[in-house]
């Protein structure tokens, strides 16, 4: 007759209930595997929100470039325009200041050229040979000689200050230089141009300053 100790079942049921249980060692390890576990991946999270706020980031600071480089742009035509403009204002300040010195006397000139008229006209009323005759007057040869005097000076004062004649029988006529004042047929010349002078026409530097008038040799 077998007999059953209260002891061994005890013992036996501690055992199967130890032996069910995880080693404390064991525990922690898988704790730590699972806080690491958790631990990349956050670090996974983190680095896909990093990777996207770069992407964010580069592109807006590329927006800001170009807005830049374009403004930079706009900025740099400007500046150009204004110095172009400056400079184009100060080449017609210089123009006008070079205009203004040398046809600063054209007003005067002009005005002196009914006095080189008028000494013209003295002169060529005075026939030569009346001068050189032997019982001449000797007033009329005077005046003559003052008046020719006279005359010369004036032409060096317009030769001095590049105030030069032209206008002469057998020119082309040129409506630039000449005013036509009539026409009439000529077979002896050649047709359209100048057959008589009636006002010699003078220049100052390059510019007009009387046209010359005269009458032109009208085509047949």
């Amino acid at each position: 007759m077998e007999t059953h100790c209260p002891e061994n079942s005890f013992t036996n049921k501690v055992v199967s209930d130890d032996s069910t249980k995880k080693p404390e060692g064991d525990k922690e390890e898988e704790n730590e595997k699972e806080e690491k576990g958790a631990t990349e991946a956050g670090a996974e999270e983190t680095t896909g929100e990093g990777e996207g706020t770069e992407t964010f980031e580069e592109e807006d600071l590329e927006k800001v470039k170009e807005r830049y480089e374009a403004e930079m742009k706009e900025s740099k035509d400007h500046l150009l325009r204004a110095l172009a403009e400056v400079e184009n204002t100060r080449q017609r300040s210089l123009r006008d200041v070079e205009n203004a010195r040398k046809y600063s006397i054209q007003s005067f000139a002009k005005q002196l050229l009914d006095v080189a008229d008028n000494l013209n006209r003295a002169m060529e009323s005075i026939p030569e040979e009346k001068i050189k005759e032997e019982n001449a007057d000797e007033s009329l040869i005077a005046l003559y000689q003052g008046v020719g005097m006279t005359q010369k000076e004036l032409q060096k004062i317009f030769n001095a200050n590049s105030i030069s004649e032209f206008g002469e029988v057998g020119e082309k006529f040129d409506p630039n230089f000449h005013e036509a004042m009539f026409q009439a047929p000529d077979e002896t010349k050649e047709p359209n141009t100048i057959s008589v002078v009636l006002k010699t026409g003078y220049k100052f530097q390059d510019r007009v300053l009387r046209p010359a008038q005269v009458g032109t040799v009208q085509k047949t």
